[in-house]
């Protein structure tokens, strides 16, 4: 699943995003006036081996955070603007001008950000 560009404003600062949904889905994250500079989040997991036929994609976690059950929705405004505020506060802010930056194991900044016990909650399609 393939998902248009949007707009977010995090802290007065406009930002454009895009995913790409699938064994491992894929968030693009760029400061709009400079879209030379690019996060890419590479959010992977091991999908379910039951029926080769199926194409298993996800974009939500099951988490807990603060000993609290939740759901994140890697989709959803909420939580991206979570992401852009978590990566202001970070002294190694990845937006650098003319750079992509790609973090491949993008589960990792779920733990640095607080959560736990991480899993995808898969979807089948055809």
């Amino acid at each position: 699943m393939k998902n248009k560009l949007r707009n977010i404003t995090v802290r007065k600062q406009s930002f454009v995003y895009w995913y790409l949904s699938g064994k491992d889905f894929v968030l693009n994250i760029s400061p709009k006036e400079d879209k030379t500079s690019k996060v890419t989040l590479v959010f992977s997991g091991v999908a379910p081996d039951d029926d080769p036929v199926m194409f298993w994609a996800f974009y939500e976690i099951k988490a807990l955070k603060d000993n609290t059950k939740t759901l994140i929705c890697l989709a959803r405004p909420k939580f991206i603007a979570e992401i852009i505020s978590h990566f202001l506060d970070n002294a190694d802010n990845p937006f650098e001008k003319g750079n992509t930056n790609v973090l491949n194991d993008a589960m990792d900044l779920l733990i640095r950000m607080g959560y736990t016990d991480l899993n995808p909650v898969w979807i089948r399609e055809w």
